[in-house]
């Protein structure tokens, strides 16, 4: 395994948080990490820094700690070279405020599509998963758990699924996948309003039943572009 440099910058923790990114990048699923206090050591960095960095990865769902196994790499499977490339370039640190921004573009073209195609072609069975999966958010809304943001995610995966285009479905993963820190970073400001975003979600699933295009096309540009505008004040305040 390659040898980790140490380091020398101020922003420890980023600093951290990326180096280990770029290590399980050159992994595969199922790889075992080098112990926390061999990371730190490699690292030139205080173990409280890789283990609080560690549990981001794992809400990240990059990595999966099992207690007295060690730490191993999460990879799904079904990630295609496309989405590997893209990540890659978020794992090097180079997701600067122009390639989000560009991300963004990409997303509100895909989830556009999304709405009509679930508009045409949901069924029943897909409505009621969806349906589901915004009861389950509302009720860990109330509780404002990072668990909401991840309910959202999914049921913006699941209204993918729900329009019958794989590779939509898979492009909107890899964005996800890419901006998930910036997601979170996000409700960690204790700005993100929790209700808000399922009342969102509840609105997009009534114009997926009412077969209303334009409408759902309508809710999900607002609702991007209003997570746009918050993630560009993320990046303000990192570059101050």
């Amino acid at each position: 395994m390659e040898e980790l440099k140490k380091i020398q910058k101020t922003k420890l923790f980023d600093e951290v948080l990326k180096r280990l990114q770029e290590l399980i990048f050159n992994l595969k699923g199922g790889d075992r990490l080098p112990a926390e206090r061999k990371l730190a050591e490699n690292l030139g960095v205080n173990r409280n820094i890789v283990r609080e960095a560690l549990k981001t990865l794992e809400a990240l769902r990059l990595v999966q700690i099992k207690h007295g196994l060690g730490i191993f790499v999460q990879k799904s499977e079904d990630i295609i070279n496309l989405e590997s490339n893209i990540y890659k370039i978020y794992s090097l640190g180079n997701l600067d405020l122009k390639l989000f921004k560009d991300i963004i573009d990409a997303r509100l073209l895909i989830e556009k599509h999304i709405i009509e195609l679930a508009c045409k072609n949901a069924t029943l069975e897909d409505i009621e998963d969806l349906e589901e999966v915004v009861r389950s958010q509302e009720s860990s809304a109330f509780k404002h758990t990072y668990k909401s943001l991840e309910e959202g995610e999914e049921f913006h995966l699941k209204l993918a699924r729900t329009g019958k285009n794989q590779f939509l479905a898979q492009l909107l993963s890899t964005i996800f996948i890419v901006t998930r820190t910036y997601r979170m970073e996000h409700v960690s400001t204790g700005e993100f309003d929790f209700l808000k975003d399922v009342e969102e979600h509840k609105k997009l699933l009534n114009t997926i039943k009412s077969k209303k295009i334009a409408a759902g096309q309508n809710i999900i540009v607002n609702h991007i572009k209003k997570w746009e505008m918050d993630i560009e004040a993320i990046f303000e305040e990192k570059n101050k």
